[in-house]
């Protein structure tokens, strides 16, 4: 009994929730006869607009979020002098974030570009050097040991000097580099999620100090259960439907189904009830994010053209009955059932539907055909889902 009980439960819910497939789905496939033998009928017109995106398909929550979350890196030999933002605010790409202090980098800059100029001096007295001990040597018979040891001699310190002149020049430029660059700026257009770290901390280098959460791409992150999560496929087209407008959509792709990553109750805003069903994030790629805001919430259905239009009456095939190589439904002729013979057109097989040809116009109601539908029967009439009762 107490199972029982939780089933009905967590059925109203799903359904209140829109989780599930609307309950009027259900009414629909399992029209029965009530105790005096009467059975439901519903319009044609209205179950032919389940096709364009009334809610016949099954969706999933999804939420908006950021497509990337960029991690800004500080260098840990460096010290932060300042921070310019704080959690929450906004940031354009080029917006300062925070600087490193540069009197100590300013100093070592100084040094290495009087360090710099002193090896030049000494190429260029070098130089000298080579050029007179080679003019010296201009008409000489033969060169004593000495001189071409000194020739020799000079002649390598002035490569030393000049490689050392190119290693202080790397440094100079590197130095400058690190001063002229000592403001971090936002590479996004995003908001500022989280600052951490410590800005006199020593260990390590390259750690994340900063989180911008990115605000030009937006993907949808859904919540599936692991009765459905099979049904899903990366590449898997979908509609992304708003929750106040369903006539507001956007078109997008299932990139990933997260297995490895199981949501908890706290995750699906649910406390710590342990006895909801296991659910799966993933993850939809957008064709276009325009109306769409950081954290709104939204349906995903799979894309089989339901919102596509269709002319004509298209019918879905567990209305009709096959006998004898026709068609046939129960339509509600002067308060009871007639069992009428349709003509076929087109077969849609993503939403199993027929196009009917003749037989039936949109002002007809139609029943469930189940075993205790017979031609002949009362019928009451369903209006927009509630039943109304035919005049006599």
């Amino acid at each position: 009994m107490r199972k029982n009980k939780k089933k009905i439960v967590l059925l109203c819910v799903l359904c209140v929730l829109g989780i599930l497939i609307p309950c009027t789905f259900f009414a629909r496939k399992s029209l029965k006869n009530n105790e005096e033998g009467i059975v439901y009928v519903e319009s044609v017109s209205s179950i032919h607009q389940l096709g364009s995106g009334s809610g016949l398909f099954q969706r999933y929550s999804g939420i908006v979020e950021p497509q990337e979350t960029t991690e800004v890196k500080r260098n840990m030999d460096r010290v932060i002098k300042d921070v310019y933002v704080k959690v929450g605010d906004l940031v354009e790409e080029g917006t300062p974030l925070f600087s490193y202090e540069t009197g100590e980098l300013e100093l070592q800059l100084s040094h290495a570009e009087l360090e710099l100029e002193r090896l030049s001096a000494s190429i260029t007295d070098l130089n000298e050097q080579v050029g007179l001990l080679n003019n010296a040597s201009v008409g000489a018979n033969e060169l004593s040991l000495e001189h071409k040891a000194q020739i020799l001699t000079t002649q390598n310190e002035l490569k030393q000097a000049e490689y050392d002149r190119k290693s202080k020049q790397v440094e100079v430029e590197q130095l400058k580099s690190s001063v002229e660059n000592s403001v971090v700026k936002s590479t996004v257009t995003g908001v500022v999620k989280s600052i951490g770290g410590d800005a006199t901390a020593s260990e390590g280098n390259g750690e994340s100090y900063m989180t911008l959460l990115s605000m030009t791409n937006y993907r949808i992150k859904g919540t599936v259960s692991e009765q459905s999560v099979s049904q899903l496929q990366v590449e898997q087209p979908v509609i992304v439907r708003s929750r106040v407008n369903k006539e507001q959509t956007w078109k997008g792709k299932i990139t990933m189904i997260d297995l490895n990553n199981m949501l908890t109750p706290n995750d699906l805003n649910m406390g710590g009830n342990s006895e909801v069903a296991t659910n799966y994030p993933f993850y939809v790629e957008l064709e276009s994010t325009e109306n769409l805001i950081l954290g709104q919430h939204v349906y995903v259905e799979l894309d089989e053209g339901q919102d596509q239009s269709s002319e004509g009456i298209w019918l879905y095939d567990y209305y009709l009955m096959n006998e004898d190589d026709k068609s046939y439904v129960y339509v509600e002729n002067d308060h009871k059932l007639e069992k009428r013979e349709v003509q076929l057109g087109a077969y849609d097989e993503q939403q199993q539907r027929y196009e009917i040809l003749d037989g039936l116009t949109g002002d007809d109601y139609i029943a469930f055909p189940d075993e205790q539908v017979k031609e002949g029967i009362a019928c009451e009439k369903m209006q927009n889902g509630s039943l109304t009762e035919v005049e006599e």
